[in-house]
């Protein structure tokens, strides 16, 4: 298991550091979902936020994690 987080970027200080490294996949599953989403939401608006104001958008909801 810990393989393929690796392979996804997983950062081991980053996790322990804000979730305890516990649930670390539920973790990584919501953010990914997340930030999906409110990529697609922006294509389907026509990108009217500029991806700098997309990206403090991104940053704001995941509290400068990303």
């Amino acid at each position: 298991m810990m393989q393929s987080l690796v392979a996804l970027g997983y950062d081991e200080s980053l996790a322990a550091r804000h979730f305890d490294n516990r649930f670390i996949e539920y973790h990584m599953e919501f953010f990914r979902a997340g930030i999906t989403r409110v990529l697609k939401m922006w294509l389907e608006r026509g990108c009217m936020e500029s991806p700098e104001d997309l990206m403090k958008i991104l940053r704001s909801e995941y509290h400068g994690r990303l």
